[in-house]
């Protein structure tokens, strides 16, 4: 028996094929597509398998990774016709990815019949965070009878990280109580102050538009901005949604790129707009680090993961020196030298350091095979919601 992974984005695809083994899903082999490969996923998806298996029915298990399950859903869900309507409704909370979600899930069911689908939300891990972090300083009735509320994304990774470095702590059992800020960067980033393995707080919120300045999307800004633009200057509600998710973040102040390497470079080579951009980057990032620390109490350990916090020695670099009122500090040796993919964990603190800080490679994909294979061995599979 085999349990496929699907974890879609906006403009690629990752698929993994595990083992579903006693002890733990056990990786195959990983494959992830990009531009025009995305075109036919069905044809895709019958190559892979084909050419790595033999034949589909060994692939008892689908895993999909979707962005948002919105307020009705907040456990991992066994598919249906009618889930994966309700999931077109979280499509304007997150358009670019919830709708790549639902066409990676609609055209894997139709290649894989036999398989059970099983949807792993991004929105899990936060979904029962203290009621002060859920609520907006809005009219009570638009949580009440609208629903708006912080929802938090990047959840499975998240949830990761804070299991995996309980697992590599020097300390036994009661270290999984600490204090944790997990820092997913990558064209989007979130980060996540846990306590107890609990999520406390997050920095995206409704929709993954909140929160740190981005690649390309502008995160936390003023909403009268938005009101100005849509009343004098005549934006509509579709451009801005472009402008800020797409054309605003480091790219928008760089008038570059959002590809934190091609800024670094530029940056290097005395572009001053670069450099800004980089700076505002690091000064969202560490004030949000700042801020997610009083909501625990404090800081034990602090985590870098993403594609941007497993490769970019420079950013881990520039905020933990911002971060040094705390009494953080790392060894510049072992953060130059980390490489992502030669190494799932690293811890890179210095020694002289009271916070404990850790390169973890993202794992999303493991962890949606983990929980598949949870409720695979639930007896109650017809109650997963």
């Amino acid at each position: 028996m085999a349990i496929l992974v699907i974890n879609s984005g906006s403009s690629s695809l990752k698929l993994s094929l595990f083992a579903d083994e006693p002890d733990s899903p056990r990786l195959l082999w990983s494959k992830k597509l990009e531009g025009s490969e995305l075109d036919d996923l069905s044809a895709l998806i019958r190559a892979l398998t084909d050419k790595e298996t033999g034949k589909t029915d060994e692939i008892t298990t689908v895993g999909h990774r979707v962005v948002h399950g919105g307020a009705k859903y907040s456990t991992s869900t066994l598919l249906n016709d009618q889930i994966i309507e309700d999931l077109r409704d979280c499509i304007p909370l997150a358009p670019a990815h919830e709708s790549a979600n639902i066409k990676a899930i609609e055209q894997a069911r139709k290649v894989l019949p036999q398989a059970a689908h099983i949807a792993v939300f991004d929105t899990s891990y936060h979904f029962n965070m203290p009621l002060q972090s859920q609520i907006y300083p809005l009219p009570w009735a638009w949580y009440e009878d609208k629903g708006i509320r912080r929802f938090g994304f990047h959840g499975i990774n998240h949830q990761y990280c804070v299991e995996r470095l309980a697992q590599v702590r020097e300390a036994a059992a009661e270290e999984q109580a600490s204090k944790v800020i997990t820092c997913h960067l990558g064209s989007g980033g979130s980060l996540c102050a846990s306590l107890a393995g609990r999520s406390i707080m997050t920095t995206m919120g409704y929709t993954p538009l909140e929160g740190l300045v981005m690649s390309g999307r502008s995160g936390t800004i003023d909403p009268g901005i938005i009101l100005l633009l849509m009343q004098k200057h005549r934006f509509s509600a579709d451009e801005l949604s472009r402008i800020l998710n797409q054309e605003s973040g480091i790219a928008g102040i760089s008038g570059l790129s959002g590809d934190m390497r091609q800024l670094i470079e530029a940056m290097d080579s005395g572009n001053e707009r670069a450099r800004l951009a980089f700076d505002i980057y690091i000064h969202s990032l560490t004030a949000h680090i700042g801020s997610l620390t009083t909501y625990i109490g404090g800081l034990n350990a602090l985590v870098f993961t993403g594609g941007i916090g497993e490769n970019s020695a420079r950013v881990r670099s520039a905020a933990c020196e911002r971060l040094a009122f705390l009494n953080l500090a790392i060894d510049k040796n072992k953060n130059e030298s980390f490489k992502s993919g030669a190494g799932e964990t690293a811890k890179i603190s210095a020694a002289k350091s009271l916070i404990q800080t850790y390169i973890i490679a993202a794992g999303e994909e493991v962890a949606i095979a983990a929980e598949c294979r949870k409720l695979n061995n639930s007896s109650s599979r017809g109650t997963w919601r």
